[in-house]
């Protein structure tokens, strides 16, 4: 019997020769999933050079798009993920004299995005409705409790930003709906901070708690533990690996998706993006920014972000802001927040 001649293992000079090819072909970063953020991933006429992060620093948040701008004077699109990066990309534009130049896509209902809409600055943005995050939260835990004493709840956001003032607001609307007790808690020194906090309520023996992790995967022991002793919900942004009751919140994937079809229509025969946001750590990010991607290089996931049975998943959705519903929304916002 003539045994087969097995091929000779690479030399290690082949391999060294190769592996960059490799990589080149992968795309430097595994292909076009995006896990990497510093990889550049193109497609459908897009190429997207990357995504920086701040970490909720808003000098940072505004130094990444001045050096955006040396480092690609032809960007033709700035995305802008939280609720903070938006203003900042407005501003550092506006300083490089290239306001309209390039354009800008954003998230959330802050004053100066809206108002960049209005100007024709912005393009547009996905607005969430923090107000009815605020709400709802409470609302499901009010749900919840039994006895005749009101419910002692407390509302936990990730950090401080007008964002959380619209979400107050509906915390403390429900409270005054709904016979509770309402101690909202925004605390503002990252991810030790919010778990001092949580802490701290449980130590108050609070009768539930709704909270927006900071980083879900490296919390899961923390929020695990507030899950047996209080009723747990999370809001904004989930904590899938946890024993949280229910979500509150919008399909982040999918608002990704609503992103994308933003870009496409400010960039109908597709160009250069960056993409700027403050935490990668976060669900909410992660989903977010996947959906913006596989929007613009045509790759959309048959399901959404959430993966949820109906009565863990508290859907508050998000829509469109453009020129012509821009007024009508923002006077809406207002009233909400007493300011008219």
């Amino acid at each position: 019997m003539i045994k087969p001649q097995l091929p000779h293992p690479p030399s290690p000079l082949a391999l060294l020769l190769c592996f960059p090819l490799a990589a080149l072909i992968l795309g430097c970063g595994g292909g076009k999933n995006g896990n990497d953020p510093s990889a550049v991933i193109e497609g459908n006429g897009f190429t997207i050079l990357g995504t920086l992060t701040d970490q909720f620093d808003r000098a940072k948040a505004k130094a990444n798009v001045e050096d955006t701008l040396s480092r690609h004077p032809d960007i033709d699109c700035m995305v802008g993920l939280f609720e903070y990066n938006p203003p900042l990309i407005l501003e550092a534009l506006e300083q490089a004299d290239k306001l309209g130049t390039v354009k800008v896509v954003a998230f959330d209902e802050n004053d100066r995005t809206l108002k960049g809409i209005q100007d024709e600055h912005v393009v547009g943005t996905i607005a969430q409705d923090p107000y009815m995050y605020g709400y709802k939260s409470m609302e499901y835990l009010a749900n919840l409790h039994e006895g005749d004493a009101p419910a002692r709840l407390a509302y936990v956001t990730n950090g401080v930003a007008p964002f959380w003032t619209i979400a107050e607001k509906g915390a403390l609307q429900a409270e005054s709906d709904l016979n509770v007790s309402v101690e909202v808690v925004m605390p503002s020194g990252g991810i030790t901070d919010q778990k001092d906090k949580i802490e701290d309520l449980l130590t108050k023996k609070v009768d539930g708690i709704a909270v927006s992790p900071i980083d879900a995967d490296n919390q899961t022991e923390l929020l695990n533990k507030a899950a047996e002793r209080t009723n747990l919900v999370t809001h904004d942004s989930d904590a899938p690996a946890s024993n949280r009751i229910c979500y509150v919140g919008m399909d982040n994937y999918e608002a990704g998706l609503m992103c994308a079809e933003l870009v496409k229509k400010a960039l109908p025969e597709g160009g250069k993006v960056m993409i700027f946001v403050g935490r990668m750590e976060q669900d909410n990010a992660k989903h977010r920014r996947q959906g913006l991607i596989d929007g613009l290089i045509g790759k959309k996931r048959e399901k959404g972000g959430v993966d949820l049975p109906e009565e863990k998943f508290i859907h508050v959705p998000a829509q469109t802001i453009e020129k012509g519903n821009v007024d009508e929304f923002w006077s809406t916002l207002k009233q909400r927040l007493g300011k008219e």
